[in-house]
């Protein structure tokens, strides 16, 4: 019977979150007081909410002349479009995070956010659609550096399957789309 807000809270000074309609929240798998959240960052807490950190920069394409602040006639926020969709850590590595996101960015992090790679490029040469929604990026439970990615086309009417994956950390990508 005991309820608590968890809510992140940003400096005034930066621009505010931008949370999707259904916000990514994730529990990592090696430790159930980690949890992630999916914002146009990735936040982490430690503390099963009670504090939060950045963990990354804006992993979104963070388009700055389609996000407005309110000031300037936009919703709070801006556009809540940009912002995580997905979020994966392996179970096999802790600090192995993947994250994907509304506009169609895949990302990674092998040192629990002290670096991260954008697989976007490796990914759309391998067929995928860049500016496809993530639907779901999903660490493999045998294999370090593999992941899955599913990307939806819808909101440009586009129904084709996209679903790919990686062994090497998004380096290389193959679909995994059949009949």
């Amino acid at each position: 019977g005991f309820r608590k807000s968890i809510d992140p809270v940003r400096s005034a000074k930066l621009p505010p979150y931008r949370f999707l309609w259904e916000t990514p929240i994730y529990i990592s798998p090696h430790d159930s007081k980690v949890i992630y959240l999916g914002t146009q960052v990735l936040l982490r807490s430690t503390d099963r909410g009670d504090s939060w950190k950045e963990i990354s920069p804006d992993l979104s394409t963070n388009p700055a002349d389609r996000i407005m602040a309110e000031s300037e006639g936009g919703v709070p926020g801006g556009i809540p479009w940009f912002a995580i969709s997905t979020i994966s850590e392996s179970p096999v590595t802790a600090g192995v995070i993947w994250a994907g996101t509304s506009d169609g960015k895949v990302q990674v992090t092998r040192n629990t956010g002290a670096s991260w790679f954008d697989a976007t490029p490796k990914l759309t040469a391998a067929g995928a659609r860049e500016d496809a929604y993530v639907s779901r990026v999903q660490a493999s439970a045998h294999v370090a550096g593999r992941a899955y990615v599913s990307k939806s086309g819808y909101k440009f009417d586009d129904f084709k399957p996209y679903l790919y994956r990686t062994d090497d950390y998004g380096a290389t990508w193959r679909s995994i789309v059949g009949n």
